[in-house]
């Protein structure tokens, strides 16, 4: 979902092109969405406006005690332990 919102973020193919390395990068994993992965993601984006690609992303850090990368701390803080890891990106 977080990917997919990137893509529908971009502009023109450019930008879509500079992503889609991401997509085999040894660094990054691809998720797949379980029925309990779907009901929680969809309530933590609740929490945020109905930003279903940050409550992924938030179940995802949850799920898997990740670190969390974004350019949006403040909505993420919303969802995660006031103690958890979020990393603002410029």
């Amino acid at each position: 979902m977080c990917l997919a919102a990137a893509y529908a973020g971009t502009a023109d193919e450019v930008g879509g092109a500079l992503l889609t390395p991401l997509m085999t990068a040894p660094v990054v994993r691809l998720l797949p969405l379980d029925a309990d992965d779907l009901r929680a993601t969809g309530k933590l984006a609740r929490a945020v406006d109905g930003a279903i690609s940050l409550g992924h992303a938030a179940r995802a850090a949850l799920t898997y005690g990740a670190h969390y990368a974004t350019v949006q701390p403040g909505a993420a803080a919303k969802v995660l332990p006031a103690d958890w890891s979020i990393l603002e990106l410029d």
